[in-house]
C-alpha cells in the first residue's frame, strides 16, 4: 500500500490503495434511502467536480479510513487549507479561461485565452508547491503529494512550460500597431513612434471644462467576442508579426494537454 501512495502515476489523496480507487460505486440502495438527495445537497456549489461518485465508494479497512482522516487533520492546518483553497480558486479560473476559449470563433483570440489559462495553471501549481513545502504535514497522503509536487515543479516538463508561456506572452506584449481609417477602408501598420493624438485632443478640450457636466462618454461592451472588423484587423496584425503569432500557434499545438493527470485528480479529490 505504501508504495502505491507514493506512486505519482496512481496517486490519490482520498484512497490509500489502487483497488479502492478503482472500485465501482455502489448505487443500488442510494435512491431507496434518499441518499442521492443527501449528497446532492452536500455537493451543492461544487457540481463541476462531479463528487457524488466518491460518496458511493465504501472503505473496507480501518487503515483506509485512517489514511483519509489523517488527510483531514492536515487540512485543519490553516497553512495547508489556505494553500489548497488558493490552488482550487486558480484552477477554477483556468477552467473558465479554457471554457471561454472554446466559445470564441477566431483562432488567435482562442489561442490567447488558452495561453492565459496555461499561465494560470503554472502559477497555481507553483504556489501550491511552495505553500505545502512551507507547511507542516503529517499524513501519508499530503506527504506523498508534496513530494510529487516538488519533483514535478522541478521537472523539464513543467519548467519548459513556464518558460514558453512567459516567452510567448512577452512576445505578444511587444505587438504594437496603428490603424488608419479613411471612409470604409482600414489600413493596419506597425507602430513607428507616431504621436498619440488622443492626449492632444484631451488637452485641447480641457479648457472648456466648467465644473460638473453631463457625461457623454459611451462605454465599451464587455463581451470578449470579436466582431468581423476586429477579426480582420487582428488577422492583418498577425501578418505584420508572423513570428510572434507562429510561436503562439506552436505553443497551443504542442501543449494542448498541459495539465498533469495527478494534479488534475488532486484538484477534484481534494474537494
Amino acid at each position: 500500500m505504501e508504495a502505491w501512495v507514493n506512486s505519482p502515476a496512481r496517486f490519490s489523496i482520498l484512497f490509500e490503495g489502487p483497488d479502492e480507487a478503482a472500485e465501482q460505486p455502489e448505487t443500488s440502495f442510494f435512491t431507496d434511502l434518499n441518499l442521492d438527495q443527501v449528497f446532492r445537497a452536500v455537493t451543492a456549489g461544487r457540481e463541476e467536480y462531479d463528487l457524488t461518485p466518491f460518496f458511493r465508494i465504501p472503505l473496507h479497512s480501518e487503515r483506509s479510513v485512517a489514511y483519509r482522516h489523517h488527510v483531514f487533520q492536515d487540512l485543519d492546518n490553516q497553512a495547508v487549507s489556505a494553500a489548497v483553497a488558493g490552488f482550487a480558486e486558480q484552477m477554477g479560473k483556468m477552467r473558465e479561461h479554457l471554457a471561454q476559449a472554446g466559445k470564441l470563433r477566431y483562432r488567435y483570440q482562442k489561442e490567447h485565452w488558452f495561453l492565459d489559462a496555461a499561465g494560470i495553471y503554472c502559477d497555481a501549481v507553483g504556489a501550491l508547491a511552495n505553500g505545502l513545502a512551507a507547511a507542516e504535514v503529517e499524513s501519508r497522503g499530503f506527504t506523498a503529494f508534496r513530494e510529487y509536487l516538488a519533483s514535478y515543479t522541478q521537472s523539464a516538463e513543467f519548467t519548459s512550460l513556464i518558460a514558453e508561456v512567459r516567452k510567448v506572452a512577452r512576445a505578444l506584449a511587444t505587438v504594437r500597431y496603428c490603424i488608419n481609417i479613411r471612409g470604409s477602408r482600414v489600413r493596419v501598420s506597425k507602430y513607428d513612434g507616431e504621436a498619440d493624438y488622443s492626449a492632444e485632443v484631451v488637452q485641447t478640450f480641457a479648457k472648456f471644462a466648467r465644473g460638473a457636466v453631463r457625461n457623454y462618454r459611451v462605454g465599451f461592451r464587455s463581451s470578449p467576442d470579436m466582431d468581423h472588423v476586429e477579426e480582420r484587423i487582428l488577422a492583418l496584425v498577425a501578418r505584420l508579426y508572423p513570428d510572434v503569432f507562429a510561436a503562439l500557434d506552436d505553443f497551443c499545438a504542442r501543449h494542448a494537454a498541459y495539465v498533469d493527470d495527478t494534479i488534475r485528480a488532486f484538484d477534484r479529490e481534494i474537494q
